[in-house]
């Protein structure tokens, strides 16, 4: 699961927009490197873990 840092929505891996940056060349050779970002507003997302679905509540025992 990722979690955008602008709108803080939360979105599977397949779910985001990837986009591929130059970076420069490595050994002769074009290197690029794909970027991540939010679907709704484009903003960078980062790393939540893993989706929970195994039916509890966890805020319900806090």
């Amino acid at each position: 699961m990722y979690r955008c840092l602008r709108c803080g929505g939360t979105y599977d891996s397949n779910e985001l927009t990837r986009t591929l940056q130059y970076r420069g060349e490595y050994q002769g050779t074009a290197a690029y490197e794909t970027e991540r970002s939010c679907p709704a507003c484009g903003y960078d997302v980062e790393y939540c873990g893993e989706w929970s679905d195994d039916g509890y509540d966890y805020d319900e025992l806090l």
